[in-house]
């Protein structure tokens, strides 16, 4: 299992130390002040095959954590109950009530964090098709940096192309055209 925890903004880079150190997590690959993004790797208890990374996106804004391995679902549990965290339902909501530019931005960006992996969440379909609506040009360019995070889904990838052609904006048009050049590439693909 994969899944990424977007984290509060209450939640320091000091607590998730904190949290890791009581569950006597390994670090694996220590953070260096200065590299971008900045990123903190643990190997947890009790096989030591599930990864937890701290990332510092500068991307999108926001402190997350990448987990892996066969213990996934049992320490993103511990994790959601030990650290303020965002949840999926609290993501769309807060998307769905944004009232301003930063709002619907970090909304966006939340949702596409939280979003879970695997199959396609028409919940999070539907309030990206919103989005690609709105008025505000910014909060399309954080729609295509969120189809990016989730680049496999085709039902984002179409939403992408729509934008491509039919955004009122020529820059959302432009970056709509990069993202759908990227989701292209053998990786993507």
């Amino acid at each position: 299992m994969e899944a990424r925890i977007a984290l509060k903004n209450e939640t320091s880079r000091a607590d998730v130390s904190a949290f890791a150190w009581h569950r006597n997590w390994d670090i694996e690959g220590p953070g260096r002040e200065g590299d971008e993004p900045f990123r903190q790797v643990w190997s947890t208890l009790p096989d030591m095959r599930t990864v937890v990374t701290y990332l510092e996106d500068p991307f999108v804004d926001l402190r997350y954590l990448a987990v892996h391995g066969p213990d996934a679902e049992a320490t993103c549990a511990a994790i959601h109950r030990g650290l303020q965290t965002w949840h999926l339902d609290e993501a769309l909501d807060f998307l769905a009530s944004a009232g301003d530019r930063d709002e619907k931005v970090h909304g966006v960006y939340v949702t596409a964090v939280t979003a879970p992996p695997g199959e396609e969440d028409e919940r999070i379909l539907a309030a990206f098709r919103a989005v690609s609506g709105d008025d505000e040009v910014d909060a399309r360019h954080a729609l295509l940096i969120g189809i990016a995070y989730l680049g496999h889904w085709g039902s984002l990838r179409a939403l992408a192309t729509e934008l491509h052609r039919d955004d009122d904006t020529a820059s959302a048009r432009r970056d709509a055209g990069f993202l759908l050049e990227g989701l292209d590439l053998p990786e993507y693909s």
